[in-house]
């Protein structure tokens, strides 16, 4: 069987709901012509986004929610006018109409069995793949009507935690994906959505169990659910010092520094394993799309706010910072530390000159073993992604030995006038100026 995005069973039976949704609302279309995914050659997302322009984000999450969980129960068996009049009769303000649930043919004379504990997309796993496929297309499109987006938000967050809350981790990602496609469009408004006062505990803290269940599965799983995480976090935090937050600004900051010191104790339990098995791109991804925005926001904070996760930043920076070898993957990990401990430095400055030291140390290491592996690779004709991730990762090096020389002070100056002390190698000496010249310059715009 076909899994690709046209043939695939997700987008038949996402097409096909579709179909029945477009059929039952013709009455206030104004198209009412059913459309064929083989005989179109659009995008399939830029089909769902033009059929719930007609129908309505709203009323369409609506059923979408309604087929997720299983309350669609009218039979394809039924006339038209019959189904008709239960839509009718089902029709409420607030939930949207419910449409009938798709049915493989032939399938009306199977016999039902009695009701099962399992999530219903448990149970029917095209349900799942049908809401995914839709909300996602559908959700971050610009609606100017607030209450219409608000509507199907509403409708949205439900279907994200319920798969949050799922054992499978393929599950888990996915609704991070909604939600991430939810907070995409609940930033486009000017009003906050009523989600936000319903779901934001829950939402949470139900991204920091799923990042917990998924610290070690694949890394792209891992990354979907980081980068959920820092841009609730950074909605949280934008929306906060408006009349109508539901969040208060220094409870967001309490909630980004959690969030923050759980990604760093999962992804600090790998970082001395080393990079075999998909490790390297596991904790990049988890640095590049939830750490460093993290910090990111932290170090915006009034108050140092950083100070609170600072040892176990360190803990969890540091040793990436000292892993050996030139693959792409290494320094990716190497370049995504380096970044996230400049924002480290910055959002807990106040007690970073007590580890000024072990910090300058780590990163003119890391800087010599640059030095060395770039003109090995010089020698032995590398390969150019290996010449130029380690020329960029040099220079990300030299700014952060900057940061640490301009924020540490006198801890990280005594480990620079010691190597110029004690080492004959020209290279060295020439680093050390460069990484006084760059503090300079910083400490001059400051």
């Amino acid at each position: 069987m076909k899994t690709d995005d046209v043939s695939g069973i997700g987008a038949r039976v996402a097409m096909s709901l579709l179909q029945t949704v477009q059929k039952s609302s013709s009455c206030s279309s104004t198209s009412s012509s059913i459309i064929e995914v083989e005989e179109v050659p659009t995008p399939l997302r830029l089909i769902f986004r033009n059929i719930s322009q007609n129908i309505g984000i709203d009323l369409l999450s609506s059923t979408i929610r309604a087929h997720f969980f299983g309350r669609l129960s009218l039979s394809s068996t039924r006339t038209d006018s019959d189904a008709n009049n239960t839509i009718t009769q089902h029709h409420k303000p607030t939930s949207g109409v419910f449409m009938p649930m798709i049915q493989r043919i032939g399938s009306s004379n199977i016999k039902k069995e009695a009701p099962s504990d399992e999530k219903p997309h448990l149970e029917i796993p095209m349900r799942l793949s049908a809401a995914a496929i839709i909300l996602c297309a559908i959700i971050p499109q610009q609606c100017d009507d607030f209450e219409t987006t608000n509507k199907a938000l509403s409708d949205t967050l439900p279907i994200a935690l319920s798969l949050l809350d799922d054992v499978q981790t393929i599950h888990q990602a996915t609704g991070a994906l909604l939600l991430i496609s939810a907070i995409e469009s609940a930033s486009k408004l000017e009003h906050i959505p009523s989600f936000v006062d319903q779901f934001s505990p829950i939402v949470t803290s139900s991204l920091a169990d799923s990042i917990q269940m998924c610290g070690r599965e694949a890394p792209t799983l891992l990354a979907m659910l980081c980068l959920a995480q820092s841009k609730w976090m950074n909605y949280c935090g934008v929306y906060s010092n408006k009349p109508d937050a539901y969040t208060p600004h220094t409870q967001v900051h309490e909630m980004v520094s959690k969030a923050t010191a759980t990604i760093l104790v999962e992804i600090g339990k790998q970082v001395h394993v080393g990079g075999r098995d998909g490790n390297d791109e596991r904790i990049t991804g988890a640095l590049v799309a939830g750490i460093n925005p993290l910090l990111a926001q932290l170090a915006q904070f009034p108050n140092a706010r950083s100070i609170e996760i600072a040892r176990v930043g360190l803990s969890t920076l540091l040793p990436l910072i000292s892993w050996s070898g030139m693959s792409l993957e290494v320094r990716s990990a190497q370049v995504s530390a380096l970044a996230g401990l400049v924002s480290l430095m910055n959002g807990a400055y106040p007690i970073m000159p007590k580890h000024g030291k072990k910090i300058m140390t780590e990163v003119f290491l890391l800087l010599d073993r640059s030095d060395k592996d770039a003109l090995y690779l010089n020698n032995n004709k590398g390969s150019l992604d290996d010449k130029v991730s380690t020329e960029v990762m040099s220079k990300v090096a030299v700014y952060t030995a900057a940061v640490a020389l301009a924020i540490c002070g006198k801890n990280a100056e005594d480990i620079l006038g010691h190597v110029e002390a004690t080492s004959s190698k020209d290279q060295l000496i020439k680093r050390c100026k460069e990484i006084r010249a760059a503090a300079e310059v910083l400490l001059n715009d400051h």
